[in-house]
């Protein structure tokens, strides 16, 4: 429809849709002297058809949509969505803005009248991409509101695209030969990295980090609890000359998510009826955290590392300093090898920590307020307990490294089978335990990481997390009107003063990152500059223009980080989760040369040699940087 929108001066094009009230949309374009343009939808009331007409030029769409269901008396039969708009007028909105900001022709030349008038228009378009049964999802209400906060107009959800998003939020993931990468624009931002199952589910990840542990050894896998596969069980079980485990071990269902498929056996016999299944080794003496004004005794808790990946050719991975720290509901009292019946509710709640099998089980009994934690409260409590906080970060920053180290290679064969030019990024957690030594142990990486929330501490700590993994992959800025929603992000700190706990959640996220710091000239500002000092230092002849291009990149991304610190390239001066600098472990040291012996490309070395800042003239590094194409061949 691209090419009748722009030549005749009244075209109508009918375009189908999909929704829950089945709208069939007509657009009308009419340019002229004085350029209008006109969005168009129906909707059918009592077998009558009614057309609904917006000139976006002048007119809010959603004002249009309430407009019209006031007129026709839909209100209630209709209901509200989710995060509490009025359905009727919200999907005539969605319909008349899909046909304008979302269709890539119609869009520029609406900017381009716009322009002409000086108008100002929507700072961009975003879609949320789902099957079917996720139609307003809770998973879309906080990233709605920030979307909205920056002055984006939203598509319609579902399996389409226009064009014309300049985001795209996937609620799930493809292999590489989906039709999605074919589709997806080179301006559109997705959070969709091909194969993440690769390392998403717990027996591919065992698998991968086992495989790497044959070239570095046991740092490899030191950080996950003992863990049998299907093949292990069968060997192990034949072995085995009674019923019994030995102690207590977690069986869980790769296939499965959300806290389903997990549960706690003694006994070889209660694995009946899930041949995937895999076992890993409980970790008996969890550490527990105490707040007594908060009522939380015994607590058993796991903590949550947010991981974006925004390159994987160079491979760039970024580590967010606030952390999802979720409380078991029930005091912990260890376990017996007995006859307990560990499928008990209440048994499972002083064991599990997974936020929505808690609150599903638990019932009135879950305190969402005290159940979740901030990185400063769990850094206070560790402080006042004893703990130094810097060897659990580094004990985290090696594993999540390992993690990609062993999943790197496999990842980017994925992300080169995907046709696109689109820019692809992931959000991703990598869930921990921690034992009463404060040794970390991997429990899972979380692909498909929840963004919905149950308010309170959970909220706070979630737009925090998603409003800077927007704005480190490209989307982002101040809000659009000074009473946005969210108003805790604006750089100063927030304490959840309805709670008694000692100490209290506070978090401090950083501020909006300017307009300036986003978008192509911000990437070609950065490479400019990094390039003049690399000539004051005599060190520009090192670096060709693709690496200029990179670094640029790099740079760009690294000024409008907000919480997130970086893990790869590695760092040589570690910014803690604390705020202090300091120098990596000792044991950390050679993660850097690690990383660049398994499997880097010519940009993964120019990346890290400008990184590395010290390592830029020494002997090491002393012969010339020619080209991307001298590397890859060597």
């Amino acid at each position: 429809g691209g090419a009748l929108l722009s030549s005749a001066l009244s075209d109508l094009i009918r375009l189908s849709a999909r929704t829950t009230m089945r709208l069939p949309i007509l657009v009308l374009l009419l340019r002229s002297a004085q350029p209008q343009f006109h969005a168009q939808t129906s909707i059918f009331v009592d077998d009558r058809e009614v057309l609904i007409t917006a000139n976006l030029l002048h007119e809010d769409p959603l004002n249009v949509g309430k407009q019209a269901c006031d007129e026709l008396h839909i209100g209630e039969p209709q209901g509200e969505l989710r995060d509490g708009r009025p359905r009727c007028a919200t999907l005539i909105a969605d319909e008349l803005a899909e046909s304008i900001f979302c269709n890539v022709s119609a869009r520029g030349a609406l900017e381009e009248a716009m322009r002409e008038k000086g108008l100002e228009g929507p700072r961009g378009a975003f879609r949320f991409y789902h099957g079917t049964n996720y139609f307003d999802s809770e998973e879309y209400e906080l990233l709605r509101q920030l979307f909205l906060r920056l002055g984006y107009v939203e598509c319609l959800s579902g399996e389409r695209m226009g064009g014309a998003e300049d985001a795209i939020w996937l609620l799930g993931h493809f292999d590489e030969h989906a039709l999605f990468y074919a589709n997806l624009a080179k301006h559109t931002v997705a959070n969709a990295l091909p194969n993440p199952q690769l390392l998403g589910t717990k027996d591919n990840l065992y698998r991968l980090l086992d495989r790497l542990r044959d070239a570095v050894g046991d740092r490899a896998t030191k950080f996950l609890p003992r863990t049998w596969l299907p093949d292990d069980i069968a060997r192990e079980r034949a072995l085995s000359k009674s019923d019994r485990l030995g102690g207590l071990w977690l069986r869980k269902d790769p296939g499965q998510e959300l806290g389903a498929g997990i549960k706690l056996i003694t006994r070889w016999s209660e694995l009946e009826g899930c041949a995937n299944c895999i076992l890993q080794r409980y970790v008996d003496r969890p550490f527990l955290l105490n707040d007594a004004a908060a009522g939380v005794v015994d607590a058993k808790f796991s903590f949550g590392v947010y991981i974006s990946v925004s390159s994987l050719a160079p491979l760039e991975v970024w580590i967010h300093r606030e952390m999802l720290v979720l409380l078991a509901t029930y005091p912990y009292s260890g376990y017996g090898d007995s006859e307990t019946d560990h499928g008990e509710d209440g048994d499972l709640l002083a064991h599990l920590t997974n936020g929505l099998v808690n609150q599903r089980l638990a019932g009135d009994a879950f305190d969402a307020a005290e159940r979740v934690w901030t990185t400063d409260r769990l850094l206070k409590h560790f402080e006042q307990a004893g703990v130094a906080w810097s060897d659990v970060e580094d004990q985290i920053r090696e594993a999540a490294t390992m993690v990609f180290l062993a999943s790197r290679e496999p990842l980017l064969e994925s992300r080169s089978k995907a046709r696109t030019e689109g820019h692809l990024f992931c959000h991703w957690r990598l869930d921990f335990l921690l034992d009463a030594d404060a040794r970390a142990w991997l429990l899972e990486v979380e692909i498909v990481p929840s963004t919905g929330t149950i308010g309170g501490v959970d909220e706070v700590i979630k737009t925090s997390v998603l409003r800077d993994v927007l704005a480190l992959n490209g989307v982002g800025g101040p809000p659009s009107q000074l009473e946005a929603e969210y108003p805790w992000l604006n750089g100063e700190t927030w304490t959840d003063l309805a709670s008694p706990a000692e100490p209290p959640n506070t978090l401090t996220p950083t501020p909006d990152a300017p307009l300036a710091l986003f978008g192509d000239d911000a990437e070609r500002m950065a490479a400019q500059e990094a390039w003049n000092l690399l000539e004051e230092r005599g060190d520009a002849l090192r670096f060709d223009a693709p690496s200029m291009e990179t670094i640029g990149r790099y740079e760009a991304r690294s000024r409008r980080r907000g919480g997130y610190r970086p893990l790869i390239p590695v760092p040589r001066g570690v910014e803690g989760f604390d705020g202090k600098m300091r120098a990596p472990a000792p044991r950390d040291d050679d993660l850097a040369e690690l990383f660049l012996a398994r499997g880097a490309i010519a940009a993964d070395f120019a990346l890290d040699r400008w990184v590395s800042g010290t390592r830029l003239s020494s002997a090491k590094d002393a012969e010339p940087f020619v080209s991307y194409e001298t590397l890859d061949a060597a």
